[in-house]
């Protein structure tokens, strides 16, 4: 008998985990937070109001029932791994061969927290035993690198986890093909996150008009050829890779220099190592850098502003007060929104000096026809939406488009059995 439980997620953005189990063995999918950091002396108060899943034997490294057992993280996001640092059990973690460099370079670069496992890595379309159970990483397309979805099988049963997915992103070759995978393992469950439907007054997870990374590239190539006088600005997240390699290719194409911060250039440097990228002087690390690079100071920028374009972390804000005219571009950087404190302080900022401020950001959550597409092309035996606000729009959404799917709604640490 195989059992699939539930144990974080089912109403929350993020934080979503669930367990599969038989006799022998478990494999569980994420270990994020929806909230704040944790302490070790709180675990067992996070666990009694459910901010932690129900795992004591994990999180204080004591012995359970399991010969064989392991973590799958999706994707390197804080609300799928913020977890991972309390873990005392010596229970392996799995990533995406991507995940495992990204995670590398971000904590070199002091942009990560460093976790408290050995992580290894599980390359895509092969999959690993781990004791009753098989799991198969399938590759994904979120705004981050390296995301994957998860297929579990016990060998009579399967159970496909979405993820944190997106179809109009750069990649949707990625989500078609892992959902045909889906669709031809003919699921007994598929888990389907729903973060879209989370905002019924708004198309999208932000308080925007959903765009795609196509539409927001062309739009960067139109502000670059209609500027022709101001130095452009941008703020970026840093695990977006694709999105930092498409915007220094469209810049230079544009005969502007994209300018980079060292980390957010050595995150790059990872994933394209031959692309000539131009850092700021005013970033150094004291490390040595890569013969192509070039690097420039921030008086160069000043001499002939129109030139460049200045990648600029939230932490660095003051250095645009060196320029008369600056072209703001927040293309889902910290800060992200007004939930965030800092995010007024850049806004008042940019009024104080009469800055120009733009939104150029794109989800990286599917839009919610995309979703019920996905459960729709799937037709598993059993859907369930979790990771958002109200799932039960989700739910409704998709008997309204009558899938060939049951949707069911379970409640928190409720258990499956097939």
């Amino acid at each position: 008998m195989t059992n699939v439980q539930f144990l974080h997620g089912l109403k929350t953005i993020g934080g979503n985990i669930m367990a599969v189990t038989t006799a022998t063995s478990r494999v569980i999918c994420d270990f994020g937070l929806t909230g704040p950091a944790i302490a070790p002396d709180q675990i067992d108060q996070a666990i009694a109001s459910h901010d932690l899943p129900a795992l004591p034997e994990i999180f204080h490294g004591e012995a359970d029932a399991f010969a064989h057992e392991a973590i799958f993280i999706s994707h390197l996001h804080l609300d799928h791994t913020g977890a991972l640092p309390l873990i005392k059990s010596d229970i392996p973690v799995y990533v995406s061969q991507k995940t495992y460099d990204l995670y590398q370079v971000l904590l070199a670069n002091g942009m990560a927290q460093p976790f408290s496992v050995q992580l290894h890595v599980l390359p895509f379309n092969q999959p690993l035993a781990i004791g009753d159970l098989s799991v198969t990483g399938l590759p994904s397309d979120h705004d981050v690198v390296g995301a994957m979805a998860l297929l579990i099988s016990d060998g009579l049963h399967t159970f496909g986890y979405s993820g944190d997915v997106r179809w109009h992103g750069p990649h949707p070759e990625r989500v078609a093909k892992w959902v045909q995978v889906f669709k031809q393992r003919q699921l007994d469950l598929l888990m389907l996150e729903g973060t879209s439907f989370s905002f019924p007054d708004e198309a999208d997870d932000q308080p925007h008009p959903a765009r795609t990374e196509h539409e927001i590239a062309a739009t960067l190539k139109a502000i670059a050829a209609a500027n022709q006088t101001d130095l452009i600005a941008i703020t970026l997240y840093a695990r977006n890779v694709d999105r930092m390699i498409r915007f220094d290719q469209i810049l230079r194409d544009a005969n502007r220099t994209m300018v980079w911060e060292i980390p957010y250039a050595r995150v790059i440097h990872t994933f394209a190592p031959d692309l000539p990228l131009t850092v700021l002087r005013e970033t150094d690390d004291h490390q040595p850098l890569p013969n192509h690079w070039q690097v420039v100071g921030l008086a160069a920028l000043q001499a002939a502003p129109e030139r460049f374009v200045l990648q600029n972390d939230f932490r660095h804000l003051e250095w645009l007060a060196l320029f008369n005219q600056v072209t703001y571009l927040h293309s889902n950087g910290e800060p992200l929104g007004d939930y965030n404190p800092r995010y007024k302080q850049l806004q008042d900022f940019l009024t104080t000096h009469h800055f120009h401020f733009e939104r150029l950001a794109a989800s990286g959550h599917a839009k919610q026809e995309d979703l019920v597409k996905i459960a729709q092309m799937v037709a598993a035996q059993c859907t369930i939406p979790w990771h958002s606000f109200h799932p039960e729009l989700e739910a409704q959404a998709i008997e309204a488009a009558h899938a060939k799917t049951h949707v069911y709604l379970p409640q928190l640490n409720e258990k499956l059995l097939f």
